[in-house]
C-alpha cells in the first residue's frame, strides 16, 4: 500500500467543513436547527471511517512488530490525550459545555461523561485499543486468502456487531466504542477495498462515485427526505452511521488518492490545510461560536465571521501545541529505536 494519500487531508478538511458549518448554523441560527437534526454527526462518521482506514493502512505497510506497535500507541496518545485534556480546561474555564467544577473535568478527560461535542474523543479513542486486532485479521486475509474471502468475514464480522450493538438502539452521543464498532471495521476495510481497486479507479470513475456519495447523503438531509419521501423532519439520521459509513467508505476508497475532478478539489491548499488542522478545530470551534454568539444570534455575517474564527484558533492551536506534540513524538520514537 502506498505511503501517501494525496486526497486524505482534502477528506479530513471536508469531514471538519462539514462539522463546524452544521454547528454554526444550529447556533446562530437556533430555528433552523430542526431542518439540520443530526447532519453534524455525518461528518463526524467521515472522521471515523477516515481514520481507521489510515491507520489499518499504515499497519499494512509497516506490519505489526513490537517497534509498530509502540509507534502506533506512542503516536495516538500525543496526538489525542494532550489537546483533549487542554481544550477540556478551556471549556471549564468559560463553564461551557457543562463542565463547571474539576471534578466535571476529571470525568470528562477519563471518558466518563460526555460533554458536547468532545463525546467522539473518548468513542474513537477507546477503538485504537482494537483496531490492530481487526486490521491485522483484515491484512491477514486478504494478503493469504485474498479480496473475496475478505469481504465476506467483514460482512461477517459487521453483521454480529450490530447483532449484538445495533444502530438503531444506539443511544444519542454514546461514548461506548461498541456502538460504532462497525463505522470503524468498515474505516479498516477500506484500507483493503483501497488497495485492491486503486489502479481501476480513474479520474472519471472516483468523480462519478465521490459525486454520487456526495447526492445520496445531500438528499438524506431532513427537507429533501421530507420533500423528495414524504419523510417527516426529525432526527431519523441521528444514528443511522453503518449507512453512511457504508457511503463515506466508497467515497474514500475513490478519492483517497485525490483523482478527478472532486480529487482535485480535495487536493486544494484550503482543504488540506483546513485537514492537516481538523483535530484542532474541532475541539475548540464550539468555544468560539458560543463566545461570538452572544449578541449576535440570528446574525449570518457573525455566523460566517465565526467560523473563519475557529480555523484560525484552531490553526493556531496546531501550531503552538499539536505540531510540537508530533515532533517530540518523532524523537522519542528515535530515541527507543537507537536504544
Amino acid at each position: 500500500m502506498q505511503k501517501r494519500f494525496e486526497g486524505a487531508d482534502g477528506i479530513r478538511g471536508l469531514a471538519c467543513l462539514i462539522v463546524i458549518v452544521i454547528h454554526s448554523v444550529q447556533i446562530f441560527r437556533s430555528s433552523l436547527g430542526v431542518y439540520l437534526s443530526g447532519t453534524g454527526k455525518i461528518g463526524v462518521w467521515l472522521f471515523f471511517v477516515l481514520s481507521a482506514f489510515l491507520l489499518t493502512a499504515k499497519f499494512a505497510r509497516s506490519g505489526f512488530s513490537v517497534r509498530s506497535l509502540f509507534e502506533y500507541a506512542l503516536g495516538r496518545v500525543l496526538r489525542i490525550l494532550p489537546l483533549f485534556f487542554i481544550s477540556v480546561l478551556i471549556y471549564y474555564s468559560a463553564g461551557m459545555l457543562g463542565i463547571i467544577s474539576m471534578y466535571d473535568v476529571f470525568r470528562v478527560i477519563s471518558f466518563q461523561s460526555m460533554a458536547g461535542h468532545l463525546w467522539t474523543i473518548p468513542a474513537e479513542f477507546k477503538f485504537y485499543l482494537a483496531l490492530p486486532f481487526i486490521a491485522s485479521l483484515l491484512i491477514f486475509l486478504y494478503q493469504r486468502f485474498g479480496w473475496a474471502i475478505c469481504i465476506v468475514v467483514t460482512v461477517a464480522l459487521i453483521a454480529v456487531e450490530q447483532a449484538i450493538w445495533p444502530f438503531w438502539l444506539t443511544p444519542e452521543n454514546s461514548l461506548d466504542t461498541r456502538w460504532y464498532i462497525s463505522s470503524f471495521t468498515i474505516g479498516s476495510f477500506c484500507a483493503i477495498g483501497h488497495s485492491e481497486f486503486r489502479d481501476k479507479i480513474t479520474g472519471r470513475l472516483s468523480t462519478i462515485l465521490g459525486g454520487a456519495v456526495i447526492l445520496l447523503i445531500a438528499l438524506s438531509f431532513p427537507v429533501p427526505r421530507n420533500v423528495i419521501f414524504g419523510m417527516p423532519i426529525d432526527n431519523w439520521l441521528m444514528n443511522k452511521f453503518v449507512i453512511y459509513s457504508l457511503l463515506w467508505a466508497v467515497f474514500v476508497i475513490a478519492l483517497a488518492d485525490g483523482k478527478g475532478f472532486i480529487g482535485s478539489l480535495l487536493r486544494s491548499a484550503f482543504l488540506k490545510r483546513l485537514g492537516a488542522w481538523s483535530y484542532s478545530i474541532y475541539l475548540i470551534h464550539i468555544f468560539v461560536f458560543y463566545v461570538i454568539v452572544v449578541g449576535r444570534a440570528d446574525s449570518i455575517p457573525w455566523m460566517v465571521v465565526s467560523i473563519l474564527v475557529s480555523i484560525a484558533v484552531g490553526a493556531l492551536m496546531f501550531y503552538l501545541i499539536e505540531s510540537p506534540l508530533e515532533k517530540l513524538r518523532h524523537r522519542m520514537q528515535r530515541s527507543v529505536i537507537r536504544t
